[in-house]
């Protein structure tokens, strides 16, 4: 065990409390913070460090905390909401926020399809941010979304950081029924469509309370899967296809992006769903100016060529012509 119950870290800023749960590469923890509540403290499996060799050890190490890093950057109110990483002895620890709900796989029913979108989109909002910060969960699944206070507020947790260290003792994990055929075999790296994958699962596990056959089966000619339709007639058939399609066992034939997938449940982006950092404010401020130049410089050079093609009045003195006779006087 890396942690003792009991044990007090960042100089005494948390106290941990007990063990929540271990997966193949790290264990997480529940503590009190100094200053009340609770918190969750992820770190790296000491079991697991000490049959590395040092170079390897480091080079995890290394990994937990840049992902740790990229993580803590992911602001999305339904993912769940992690600070700067740490470092006691020789321990990465990330804290995250302490989710005090209960999780989608909990519940054993057949959820009415607007409420299992309100879910899903929740969730798929979270990814796009997740992979804008060059992430992947890989884990998607609905043991891994909880709700917030018992609210219709989903939250992505259980992250799988590191999990694509490239070492025996650390290969990814899978879950049968939300994990696509890229995590079973070498290939295909990890991709926005890995997530794409579960996050249909999970879409078509909540509308049948069925798992769904797993993709190594799915591989054999005689296994298919049953559309989810045919479980639950009341599913629509846009939504129908649209798990099947992010549910396709080759990577390139699913969706590419959360927003693709979005497309084909019949969502588009709006401006105010999105998230825009410093960088795409100034980008978007600066073409807005440079088009505004433009239209300026084109109102400009019309206003200045408008003498050339004003045209000739009689009315106006200038444009009056005098017959030379009418100053010749008669002899």
């Amino acid at each position: 065990m890396a942690f003792t119950i009991g044990q007090k870290l960042r100089n005494g800023i948390y106290t941990i409390e007990r063990e929540l749960g271990r997966g193949k590469v790290a264990i997480t923890y529940l503590a009190q913070q100094h200053k009340g509540g609770q918190i969750v403290i992820k770190t790296l499996k000491d079991d697991l460090l000490s049959q590395l060799q040092p170079s390897e050890r480091e080079r995890l190490k290394d990994k937990f905390w840049q992902e740790a890093t990229k993580l803590a950057n992911c602001r999305h109110s339904h993912i769940v909401s992690v600070k700067e990483p740490f470092r006691e002895g020789e321990l990465v620890c990330i804290p995250m926020e302490y989710i005090d709900g209960p999780n989608l796989a909990s519940f054993k029913k057949i959820w009415k399809e607007q409420e299992a979108l309100r879910y899903i989109k929740q969730i798929g909002s979270a990814l796009i941010e997740v992979h804008r910060q060059g992430l992947v969960h890989l884990d998607v699944k609905p043991a891994n979304i909880m709700l917030r206070n018992a609210t219709s507020e989903a939250v992505l947790t259980n992250f799988a950081l590191a999990r694509e260290f490239d070492h025996p003792l650390t290969t990814v994990s899978t879950t049968e029924g939300f994990s696509p055929t890229e995590l079973y075999r070498s290939g295909t790296e990890p991709g926005p469509y890995t997530d794409i994958y579960s996050l249909a699962a999970t879409l078509y596990f909540l509308l049948t309370n069925k798992l769904p056959l797993g993709s190594v089966q799915r591989s054999h000619p005689s296994n298919r899967l049953i559309p989810p339709k045919e479980i639950n007639p009341h599913i629509s058939d846009r939504i129908n296809k649209a798990i099947i399609k992010g549910m396709a066992l080759e990577a390139d034939a699913r969706p590419q992006s959360i927003q693709e997938w979005f497309n084909l449940l019949g969502w588009r982006p709006s401006l105010a769903g999105l998230k825009w950092d410093l960088m795409t404010w100034l980008t978007v401020a600066g073409l807005v100016l440079a088009v505004l130049g433009t239209v300026a410089a084109i109102v400009s050079a019309v206003v200045d060529l408008r003498p050339f093609f004003k045209p000739n009045s009689p009315s106006s003195p200038e444009s009056t012509v005098i017959p030379q006779s009418s100053f010749v006087r008669g002899s």
